[in-house]
């Protein structure tokens, strides 16, 4: 994954159509997304899609400030 980034960074090597559009800065970085929790928590965000934090937090029983930062991670 490193090198393949580092040769689409110095234009040895394009991006093809069929190539991922998401990339992350480490692979510590891409654990966290793909966490048991995190992928529970976009799969229950997309199946109940819930129109605010309050309503989030209802759903899983999580404090909001603690979703707050789980969710600013994850966009990050």
């Amino acid at each position: 994954m490193n090198m393949r980034t580092l040769a689409i960074m110095r234009g040895e090597r394009k991006v093809g159509k069929e190539e991922p559009k998401v990339w992350f800065t480490s692979v510590e970085s891409l654990a966290k997304i793909l966490s048991e929790r995190s992928r529970e928590l976009l799969l229950l965000i997309a199946r109940e899609g819930p129109d605010s934090l309050n309503r989030l937090a209802e759903l899983t029983g999580c404090e909001q400030s603690n979703l707050s930062r789980t969710l600013k991670t994850m966009s990050g």
